[in-house]
């Protein structure tokens, strides 16, 4: 999904901004790294080590759905038949964790 959204919005921009045909714009990789990877070294290791800690204080399940939910994009009923977990039950839990991801950061 991320590589066809971007894929997307670079080919939108690419089309919008050639008729007015600035320099910058004229390498499509430049685009690609302006959308994608924004983030400097320094920020990347700070955002993975507060998910490495964010994730430390989950149990093992809830590890296995908000990982298989937000980084895999499985939806409920799969993460539901992966884990052999009601989908209800499932909702409820990436809810609370999301909130309780917003209020450790």
């Amino acid at each position: 999904m991320r590589s066809w959204l971007i894929t997307g919005v670079k080919n939108t921009l690419l089309d919008y901004y050639k008729k007015k045909k600035p320099e910058l714009l004229q390498d499509e990789n430049i685009i690609e790294t302006l959308l994608v990877d924004n983030y400097t070294p320094e920020v990347r290791t700070t955002i993975n080590n507060e998910l490495e800690t964010i994730l430390g204080k989950l149990s093992t399940t809830e590890k296995a759905i908000i990982i298989a939910k937000e980084y895999y994009g499985y939806d409920y009923n799969e993460i539901s038949e992966l884990l052999n977990i009601p989908v209800s039950a499932i909702k409820s839990q990436v809810f609370r964790m999301r909130k309780r991801m917003i209020k450790v950061r």
